[in-house]
């Protein structure tokens, strides 16, 4: 293919990628594209690979989707969204209701089973449901087999333990008890939803808007808030975009858990009528109700205990990563996960070359954990060794294959 010709599809695959999925390709990023779209289209490259991908074949996109995105979760992830869950689904139980929650852009589903986790260790209703919707079908074949390595459970379960069983090579996978609570779909969350789901208690969009352009964010966001119960709560992760300020939405931030909910119209109230002979307030008084007074001091409730990597991972979701890093220097005897933490990190500081040595010594002391080989790949590209990057993204899809 001549150089022309290759360029120009390389960049009409990048339209088609923003068009279909919302997914910006930005230009320091086609080369990451164009190696993809090379292996995708063997000997005929990325013109091949274009023709695949408008003929809507599901391996070349989901090969897409893995390459342009980093489908970054873990159990119990944010822990304040999922204590305000309980919260929810017990009111909504207490009134005989079912409590049902829409995890958007599940990946492999660890959001999804942690959600059902929530709902299932406390009383139960019958019509308690967890949907689960991503755009990629490898990853829903992952979220629907329901086992998972270390590195999905590095944040621990939070006492719902009871919901999983131990698996071969030191997997856990969820319990068959947990399994009729939840169900995934293959859905665009920048297409049209489906028209069946309505009225979710609780929607979670967690890291999924960082990679849309801001058009496609607030026309997927609108769309997605409207599925959310008039009672209900719309949660997003603290890198996400928000709700435009026109929208009937309340915007809060409480306990570390970012949300929305709608919000309550203002009560109008008339002023008190003021009889004409009333006499003036002399100049400079205050009324007794705004003297200022004492306030009761609040009850302090006991604080859980705390490993590092929970104030690690708590300074990196507010955007504090050199703080993150140097409480992570205070590691002793640093593990694989504190290994992938540190690399992490630093890929976040644009210090791609010493992030690639530090997760090559995660891939070498976990060969199989294809998250880290996912992250490798990342660090790769970010330090310019495309065809490495390939290699490990190559690797790292094998493994979930498998």
């Amino acid at each position: 293919m001549m150089t022309g010709d290759r360029d120009a599809a390389v960049r009409a695959a990048a339209r088609l990628l923003h068009r279909r999925l919302g997914i910006e390709v930005p230009e320091h990023r086609m080369s990451v594209l164009s190696s993809e779209l090379d292996h995708l289209g063997g000997p005929d490259g990325p013109g091949a690979a274009l023709e695949r991908l408008l003929a809507g074949e599901e391996a070349p996109w989901d090969a897409l989707i893995d390459v342009m995105t980093i489908p970054e979760t873990y159990f119990f992830r944010q822990f304040a969204h999922f204590a305000l869950l309980r919260e929810v689904a017990i009111a909504r139980h207490r009134d005989g209701r079912p409590c049902r929650v829409l995890s958007a852009g599940c990946s492999s589903g660890e959001e999804a089973w942690s959600a059902a986790a929530v709902l299932a260790s406390i009383t139960a209703h019958p019509r308690d449901a967890v949907v689960g919707w991503d755009v990629s079908e490898r990853r829903l074949r992952a979220a629907r087999r329901g086992r998972y390595g270390a590195w999905s459970l590095r944040a621990g379960l939070r006492g719902h333990e009871r919901f999983f069983v131990s698996a071969d090579e030191g997997q856990e996978e969820v319990a068959p008890a947990l399994r009729p609570l939840v169900s995934f779909a293959r859905v665009n969350l920048v297409g049209p939803l489906p028209s069946r789901e309505r009225s979710f208690d609780v929607v979670m969009l967690r890291n999924v808007g960082i990679y849309w352009s801001e058009e496609v964010a607030q026309g997927a966001l609108l769309a997605l808030a409207e599925l959310v119960a008039s009672d209900g709560l719309f949660m997003l992760g603290p890198s996400d975009p928000g709700l435009p300020r026109s929208s009937p939405w309340e915007h809060v931030i409480e306990q570390g858990a970012r949300y929305y909910r709608r919000a309550a119209l203002p009560a109008v109230v008339a002023p008190p009528r003021v009889p004409a002979n009333a006499p003036s307030r002399p100049a400079g008084a205050r009324p007794a109700a705004l003297q200022p007074r004492e306030r009761p001091k609040r009850a302090t409730r006991p604080v859980p205990a705390r490993d590092v990597f929970d104030d690690v991972r708590a300074l990196a979701d507010v955007g504090r990563t050199a703080d993150a890093l140097a409480l992570l220097d205070g590691v002793s005897a640093p593990s694989a996960r504190a290994r992938l933490w540190r690399g992490i990190l630093l890929l976040d500081l644009q210090r791609a070359d010493e992030a690639v040595r530090v997760l090559r010594q995660c891939v070498f002391l976990e060969p199989r954990e294809a998250t880290f080989r996912q992250w490798l790949a990342h660090a790769y590209e970010a330090a310019g060794l495309a065809a490495e990057a390939a290699r490990e993204r190559r690797n790292a899809q094998e493994l979930m294959a498998g």
